[in-house]
């Protein structure tokens, strides 16, 4: 019966996309083969790897011009699971849902959406790699990828700056405010400079938040790149995190690499106050605008229960975890050597 759904979800969204304009099908695939040492705390394992350094996503987007300097959007977005062919088990649509209005004065989206502090996180290294950005934000406890319920406005560009705030509705009755997410980002781009300041607030648990562990939470980063010509770029974050009274605070810092039009180097470094860290070295080869292929290096060393895990690899999936008896693993130190192939469409 899934798979039927799916295939007739399929079919309806390429029907969309031929009979209207401004639709489009998108996607990215990642898959990869791991080395890991001391995978479950003690046991090395090869392993084949899906996300590692992008996600393995496909969505439907599509914008509408109402006249009047006005526009219609919508945007749904899903996973790809390559190591076994299953869907999340969250949801088809866990990624993004949401439809939307806009014109000169910006945006506003309401549905599923990405937490704009997560994505202000993302950006915050001048080379990404989820090996790094997801594999801290999961390790160290500010996860909150995707807020449901939610309603955002997207500022346009004013002066160089362009700001997110987004609200998230506990939807139960009697419970407001527990359950309930705020979160923002505000993002100045100029003269080769970025800088960038970004926070959350979660009240309780409730259905909100894509990943309901401990309490009330508050996070905030702030950050920076300079593009110093040359194809260097550097980066630098500082992230606090105060997780059901759990704190934890790091400091990050990135070196990109623009080497020739293809290949591009990176390398980002993470120091937590509970003494965790996080290096992650990254090159990529971009065989064509769609197809590149990459080889990374990731070390962990883990001195607290907060562990950050050295490869991301997905989890709550169907039919299966990725690796199963992987984890990240406290006063441990583990390092994964990989390389793979990341398709876009």
């Amino acid at each position: 019966m899934k798979k039927l759904t799916i295939a007739a979800i399929l079919l309806a969204t390429l029907g969309l996309a031929q009979a209207q304009t401004g639709v489009s099908v998108y996607g990215n695939l990642d898959a990869s083969a791991q080395r890991i040492t001391n995978a479950n705390g003690k046991t090395d394992t090869t392993s084949f790897a899906d996300s590692s350094v992008t996600s393995s996503i496909w969505g439907v987007k599509g914008t509408e011009d109402l006249g009047s300097g006005l526009n219609a959007s919508f945007n749904v977005e899903g996973d790809i699971q390559t190591n076994n062919g299953g869907l999340n088990q969250n949801g088809i649509f866990r990624r993004q849902s949401n439809v939307g209005i806009g014109s000169s004065a910006g945006q506003i989206l309401l549905g599923v959406k990405t937490n704009p502090m997560i994505a202000a996180h993302s950006a915050l290294m001048p080379v990404y790699s989820n090996s790094f950005a997801i594999s801290s934000t999961l390790g160290l406890g500010y996860a909150d990828f995707f807020t449901k319920n939610a309603v955002t406005y997207i500022s346009p560009t004013v002066a160089g700056v362009t700001a997110q705030l987004q609200y998230g509705a506990s939807n139960t009755v009697g419970e407001v405010p527990n359950g309930s997410m705020y979160a923002g980002n505000a993002v100045y781009k100029g003269n080769g400079l970025t800088l960038t300041a970004a926070g959350q607030k979660r009240r309780g648990l409730g259905s909100t938040s894509s990943s309901n562990t401990g309490g009330d939470k508050t996070t905030w980063l702030v950050g920076g790149q300079y593009d110093i010509g040359r194809g260097l770029n550097l980066g630098l974050g500082y992230v606090d995190n105060n997780n059901a009274g759990v704190k934890v605070n790091n400091t990050q810092v990135g070196v990109g690499y623009q080497a020739s039009s293809a290949l591009v180097l990176g390398v980002n470094y993470l120091k937590a106050n509970n003494g965790d860290k996080l290096t992650n070295v990254l090159a990529r080869y971009n065989l064509s605008k769609r197809t590149s292929v990459y080889t990374q290096y990731n070390i962990a060393q883990n001195a607290s229960s907060l562990a950050i895990s050295p490869v991301y690899v997905t989890t709550s999936t169907s039919p299966v975890v990725d690796i199963a008896g992987y984890a990240a693993s406290p006063n441990t130190r583990q390092t994964a050597l990989g390389a793979g192939i990341i398709h876009s469409f």
